[in-house]
């Protein structure tokens, strides 16, 4: 899970690459909202899909834009230092479109940055957002180069942070705890998908904590070489291999392992491949 110190860590290396004269910035895609304030909506909750924008204004606070059941469904509180929420549901009135909720938030706080330069990040934030920020850009320069703010981020990203590292890694163990299971699971008459529910509770005991698992979980044999796909009622025969090549998300952080497996001793065919 990403860090308060962290995520403070990320904003000032984006400070950094950042024109002087740039006094705030919005970013508004989850991934880059999350990198940056450790917010990500709970991918198994009512709100999957749903989105927050993150503002942040220069040696000033961050602010997180969201409607009230988005920001409840977060995986943790964000580290941010204002939240600017826009109520979608009571429980007694009807709900209002969530796009509309979230650009309401926005608007609250767009009287504040006029006749401020900053920088939207326009790959992610509708077209009608940027009406409410007239002053923003797009695009700017930097070291003789023209950067958007989601390419920015991007690269920033593949620089790893401690906090980032450590979710890597759990989401690693988890995919190995799934891998072994199923090397102790796979044999003659058992199922494709019996072995995708061992892989699950595994991964599971090993993160005591809501995660994704998706991929490859499909039998070849020589009759079907190449399959691939989510698992199915397919009993395995003598001789067929299973390919596990699936990936397991653990607070937005992915591992991707691959297996191959054979159900019972492999043929002279698949040992001679093995070895070469």
């Amino acid at each position: 899970m990403l860090t308060l110190e962290g995520c403070r860590e990320r904003r000032q290396r984006l400070w950094d690459q950042l024109p002087d004269d740039t006094q705030w910035v919005l970013v508004a895609d989850p991934r880059h909202v999350y990198y940056l304030s450790g917010f990500l909506v709970q991918p198994l909750s009512f709100s999957v899909g749903e989105r927050g924008w993150l503002l942040l204004e220069r040696n000033g606070p961050a602010t997180l834009l969201a409607d009230n059941f988005t920001r409840r469904s977060a995986i943790a509180p964000p580290h941010v230092d204002a939240e600017e929420l826009e109520t979608w549901y009571d429980h007694r009135h009807s709900v209002v479109n969530r796009d509309h909720a979230l650009l309401a938030s926005l608007k609250r706080v767009a009287g504040g940055l006029l006749d401020r330069p900053g920088i939207i990040e326009e790959e992610a934030l509708p077209l009608h957002a940027s009406g409410y920020l007239p002053d923003a850009v797009g695009e700017f320069e930097h070291h003789e180069q023209w950067h958007t703010l989601g390419n920015l981020l991007r690269r920033l990203r593949r620089n790893k942070h401690a906090d980032e590292v450590a979710t890597l890694e759990r989401a690693m163990r988890a995919c190995a705890a799934g891998h072994a299971a199923a090397l102790a699971t796979v044999a003659p008459g058992v199922t494709e998908f019996e072995v995708y529910q061992a892989i699950h509770a595994a991964v599971l005991a090993e993160t005591r904590h809501p995660v994704q698992i998706y991929g490859d979980f499909r039998s070849t044999n020589r009759e079907t070489p190449k399959r691939g796909g989510a698992p199915t009622d397919q009993v395995l025969a003598a001789g067929d291999l299973l390919l596990l090549d699936y990936s397991v998300i653990v607070d937005g952080y992915r591992s991707d392992f691959t297996n191959t497996v054979s159900a019972g001793p492999p043929g002279p065919e698949v040992q001679r491949l093995f070895q070469a």
